[in-house]
């Protein structure tokens, strides 16, 4: 599977270095905890996260899946379960 990077990102974000050292390798799909869709180590932990879960590799869903978080996304959507959920329910890779 692959794993993408911050070179694979298209938007701009804020890469906070304590955020990295916080995040742990592989996020659980909460209803408690929101992504915060202007950090960078955290969109990228997401996508990837997401990926593996679904079993995608190929970079253009990673591309796709990175527009819809900054273009298609509710407003109301932040926690991590309601994202995977949008992203399943709506979209299919």
């Amino acid at each position: 599977m692959a794993t993408f990077s911050e070179n694979d990102l298209r938007y701009s974000y804020r890469w906070n270095p304590e955020t990295a050292e916080n995040l742990p390798k592989k996020i659980r799909f909460k209803d408690t905890i929101e992504l915060n869709l202007k950090e960078g180590y955290e969109v990228l932990l997401f996508i990837n996260s997401y990926m593996q879960l679904r079993n995608l590799g190929m970079k253009c869903t990673f591309e796709k899946i990175e527009y819809i978080l900054n273009e298609e996304l509710p407003e109301t959507t932040r926690s991590f379960n309601k994202i995977k959920r949008f992203l399943t329910d709506n979209y299919f890779f």
